[in-house]
């Protein structure tokens, strides 16, 4: 039985009802965050993130902004969707590719 289901079964009415109102807030919270992160970056813009496909620092440019998604591609043409909360303003002067940081890891086919 996961924490879930025993509260359903075991908490009184009212203390799910609370849990479930506090649940809204926190998720409410989490969707205002990622939409005013995203508010920062626009169509353009160098960016960079932390891939979780084993290429390292990824490096590219915005091509298009959506509340919970940012559109990117990278510098060898390949596109990705990020979260927002990934994605960092590239520093000037700080250009490459995907891998590691002297950008010679090109991604695979």
């Amino acid at each position: 039985m996961n924490f879930i289901e025993y509260i359903q079964q075991n908490a009184p009415l009212q203390d799910r009802e609370t849990l479930a109102e506090a649940n809204r807030v926190i998720v409410q919270a989490m969707r205002n965050t990622q939409i005013s992160i995203a508010a920062t970056f626009r169509p353009g813009n160098k960016v960079e993130f932390n891939s979780s496909k084993g290429f390292g620092i990824v490096r590219g440019t915005v091509t298009k902004v959506n509340a919970k998604s940012i559109k990117v591609t990278d510098t060898y043409g390949r596109p990705w969707t990020v979260s927002p909360s990934l994605l960092r303003h590239q520093e000037p002067g700080r250009e490459g590719g995907l891998g590691l940081a002297s950008g010679i890891l090109a991604p695979r086919s």
